[in-house]
């Protein structure tokens, strides 16, 4: 992820993801933030383009709070992105 913010994320994969597609994204958190390890959210992508010169796309994605605990989910990953390296891994499913 190369941002995070309690609506969505933004990611720079090397595919590009259809707007308005719905996915899972798998999200492995930094180590003593949950028990799992990671964390299974809902996620719609809001826009993906072309990042020029590379063979990268940029994809914005909106969070879907469907299960008890999500927000409070996303308000840790966020929290961990901002005071830690900047780089959350992320598997789209």
């Amino acid at each position: 992820a190369v941002d995070v913010s309690d609506s969505g994320l933004k990611l720079h994969p090397d595919t590009k993801f259809e707007e308005g597609s719905a996915l899972k994204l798998r999200i492995e958190l930094p180590s003593g933030l949950l028990r799992e390890g990671h964390a299974v959210v809902d996620a719609t992508c809001a826009w993906s383009g072309a990042i020029e010169g590379t063979h990268m796309f940029a994809s914005g994605f909106e969070f879907v709070s469907t299960q008890p605990g999500t927000r409070a989910v996303i308000a840790k990953l966020v929290e961990a992105f901002r005071s830690g390296p900047n780089r959350i891994p992320i598997d789209s499913r």
